[in-house]
């Protein structure tokens, strides 16, 4: 479910609750009733010996009609102890190796009938979220067996936190009695983006590891989709404190292997052993990933502290030798800048064979213009940190000994800044890189210039006018990193829900309504998702609220349903539903040729992701919303 808005005008909040039932159809001629006997193993049951072992019982109990719908069924479930001989084992909630309550279910739930086993919910069949059900949720990481807690832990038959490295969060691999033998946890993180320059990359993280001796704790990185590979294990600990991990990534994968990779993921392992007697088992915090990466080098036009000069036209020029690089080709810069743009401020990138006659390489007026996409988000006056901008280049570029390009800045009489003038006005530029086929095969690249010297460069002023180029030492592309992937910023959200926030300053939320949207309130419940539960929504935001993923049996007819409150400036601001069938890699518009599912067409601002396919804005109420 994805939300824009685009203007600078604010209108009111945008609530939603999004259902999603899928139920399989049967062709039917006429509705009759059917009623199959239990046929199977009576009683079901099983020996064991062996203390703390789980046994499965598989029965085959009832025959039904192909085309038939089950519409109610039921099982009673009771044990039957035989009398030991003097020498038997005894079972009581709660105690460590002497409990029924610490495994885990298969298709089955306790939570619908006070704590009475029933069969859960198909979600193949159908699936229904009202959104009250919220907890913390990791974000950036995925589990189905580590939580995100604070440090009011249950006990668990050994020394647990009692305060966190870092904020008020952890993640934790522990259970309420201890984890029970034969256990599995595994926690993932997201890809995360590898840095350009790899240089002294490095993982460091707090972890707090009480286990039984033969119970190992394992610690593995993953390089885009190869194989996973073990950075460090660790045995048998019985822990009382944290204590830090630090891993040299470098080291243990090689710089070759992370210079010719894109992401890297973690995977953090507990194995219980089945010989185990129960202990807390493992918490982590204070996840943060570094890197040395190269000189902090690039060159500045503007103002450091201020607005920049007016009525400039001064320029830096490179020269390259493309002997051997074909056509297409591709100029790479990274920039950053605070400048006014439209028409009247720009950096101006532009190209010669001859070095005397110059062509531009980019549309005028030049960058950011009117706006530039990068990524799929628009940039205007501010880029907010370096940005990376892909130039086509003219085919008669390619396989010269030398060709130059010309980075030009020029500006107007008058403003001589961004939006308001900040801090330093002006543009950095660093890492000047010339590709050839990049999206083929054969991908060839050369590095022209990543300013780490200020003699490879000259600055010129093409009007007689003093320029502002300078050479800076303390800002640049590809420096060093340090990024923190702690847990603080877990929100309570409903299980596998996930918010996307891609430009602006804020997006969707879950929480209950408090006036500045639907009224009395949601309709199921007390809370719900919106975009600004108590105020109203911003000027230029982009997020998505995605739900969970879901299996759609083959052959199964899908139907979506959901209740939704909408109002937002008309045409300019709404909301649209997109749909993937490959875990969120690509998108499509979901109902543009459904009759009257939207209100109304997205017509007016070309640069909206919702151009032309329908949307929401509440323009359809009859009596204004």
């Amino acid at each position: 479910m994805g939300i824009t808005m685009q203007r600078r005008l604010a209108g009111r909040a945008i609530g939603l609750v999004l259902l999603l039932l899928l139920s399989t159809a049967f062709p039917f001629a006429s509705v009759s009733s059917y009623r199959s006997n239990y046929n199977g193993l009576d009683p079901i049951g099983a020996n064991s010996t062996t203390d703390g072992n789980s046994i499965n019982v598989s029965s085959s109990a009832f025959t039904i009609p192909a085309n038939a719908t089950l519409s109610n069924g039921w099982m009673n479930v009771s044990d039957n102890w035989e009398m030991d001989g003097g020498n038997g084992t005894w079972y009581e909630a709660g105690v460590a190796n002497h409990s029924l309550n610490l495994g885990s279910t298969d298709a089955t739930s306790l939570s619908h009938f006070g704590n009475s086993l029933s069969l859960a919910p198909d979600r193949d069949v159908g699936w229904v979220d009202d959104l009250e059900l919220l907890a913390l949720q990791f974000t950036g990481f995925s589990s189905e067996s580590w939580f995100v807690s604070n440090i009011s832990l249950d006990p668990a038959n050994g020394s647990i936190p009692s305060s966190v490295p870092e904020g008020q969060l952890l993640a934790a691999a522990t259970k309420a009695g201890g984890l029970a033998a034969g256990s599995n946890l595994s926690l993932l993180s997201e890809a995360w983006a590898l840095p350009q320059v790899v240089n002294d990359l490095s993982l460091h993280l707090q972890h707090w590891l009480n286990v039984d001796s033969t119970d190992v704790a394992t610690i593995y990185a993953q390089l885009d989709t190869g194989q996973w590979q073990e950075l460090a294990s660790f045995v048998g600990r019985n822990d009382s404190n944290w204590s830090a991990i630090d891993i040299s990534i470098d080291d243990k994968l090689g710089i070759d292997s992370l210079k010719n990779s894109t992401n890297i993921s973690f995977r953090f392992d507990l194995n219980i052993s089945l010989q185990s007697q129960e202990r807390p088992g493992w918490f982590i915090d204070a996840l943060n990933l570094t890197n040395s990466g190269e000189p902090t080098n690039s060159w500045f036009h503007g103002n450091l502290n201020g607005a920049y000069a007016p009525n400039l036209n001064s320029a830096m020029v490179i020269e390259a030798n493309t002997s051997n690089m074909s056509h297409p080709l591709e100029l790479e810069i990274w920039a950053d800048w605070d400048i006014e743009g439209n028409t009247n401020d720009n950096l101006i990138i532009e190209g010669s064979l001859d070095g005397t006659n110059w062509t531009l390489l980019f549309a005028p007026p030049g960058i950011p213009g009117n706006g530039i996409m990068i990524d799929g988000i628009w940039y205007y006056a501010e880029s907010n940190g370096f940005k990376r901008i892909l130039i086509p280049i003219l085919s008669g570029f390619a396989n010269n000994s030398q060709v130059w390009f010309r980075l030009r800045i020029q500006t107007d009489s008058q403003v001589n800044g961004g939006y308001g003038i900040s801090g330093w006005e002006g543009v950095f530029l660093d890492d000047v890189i010339l590709h050839s086929n990049r999206l083929q095969n054969g991908h060839q690249w050369k590095l022209l210039d990543n300013f780490t010297s200020n003699n490879s460069i000259t600055p010129i002023s093409l009007n007689n006018n003093s320029h502002q180029w300078e050479h800076v030492t303390n800002y640049g592309h590809n420096g060093p990193t340090f990024s923190a992937y702690g847990f603080e910023d877990s929100p309570f959200w409903p299980k596998d829900w996930k918010i996307e926030v891609e430009s602006g300053t804020r997006g969707w939320t879950f929480g209950q309504s408090s006036g500045a949207g639907p009224m009395p309130g949601f309709t199921s419940g007390q809370t719900g998702a919106g975009t600004e539960l108590g105020s109203n929504y911003v000027a230029n935001m982009w997020t998505h609220l995605i739900t969970p993923s879901m299996h759609i049996p083959e052959n199964a007819t899908a139907r979506l349903a959901f209740a939704s409150w909408m109002c937002a400036e008309p045409n300019w601001d709404g909301g649209a539903v997109y749909i993937s069938t490959d875990n969120g890699i690509t998108w499509s518009h979901f109902g543009q040729n459904i009759s009257d599912f939207y209100d109304t067409n997205s017509t007016v601002n070309p640069h909206s992701p919702f151009y032309m396919k329908g949307i929401f804005d509440g323009s359809n109420v009859l009596s204004g919303c």
